[in-house]
């Protein structure tokens, strides 16, 4: 445990006596103060296969988005029920629903709400195309991810 602790500082003309009682684990204040922790958006994931969920989380938490998971249609709908997001992705195939489905229940309740599909059937691409929505083929590259990601926020 360490304590920062500044007292009677001299400064100019005039003495200021202040105290930060912070706790950190370093002396170093670069990552206390690091404007690159700020969280640039918030995003939604929507995905039955674990792998995927624990990559892109994990993918979209180190580039400083906050990311939220669900692994059926149900549960995300609670989710969105009481919570906002920036973006969604989303696969095309989930054990309760249809990815179809979903978007178009999502889209009836925030038509403004920007959507990512994903599967790995290529023939859902065209579902998202026809609404003008970016779709990934699975497998897809983490940077491709990132580069629409970036462009809907």
């Amino acid at each position: 445990m360490d304590w920062i602790n500044l007292k009677n500082k001299k400064i100019g003309f005039f003495r200021l006596t202040f105290c930060i009682g912070i706790r950190i684990k370093d002396t170093s204040f670069s990552s206390f103060f690091d404007t690159k922790r700020i969280m640039i958006g918030h995003i939604l994931i929507i995905d039955d296969d674990s792998v995927i969920l624990s990559l892109l989380k994990s993918f979209l938490s180190l580039k400083k988005y906050n990311v939220e998971c669900a692994t059926s249609g149900q549960e995300a709908l609670k989710i969105l029920r009481t919570r906002s997001f920036d973006i969604i992705i989303m696969d095309m195939v989930l054990n309760d629903m249809l990815g179809s489905d979903l978007l178009l229940k999502i889209k009836r309740l925030y038509p403004d709400q920007k959507i990512i599909g994903t599967s790995g059937d290529q023939s859902h691409s065209s579902f998202f195309q026809e609404r003008d929505i970016p779709f990934l083929f699975k497998p897809f590259k983490l940077e491709d991810v990132e580069r629409i990601v970036k462009r809907l926020i």
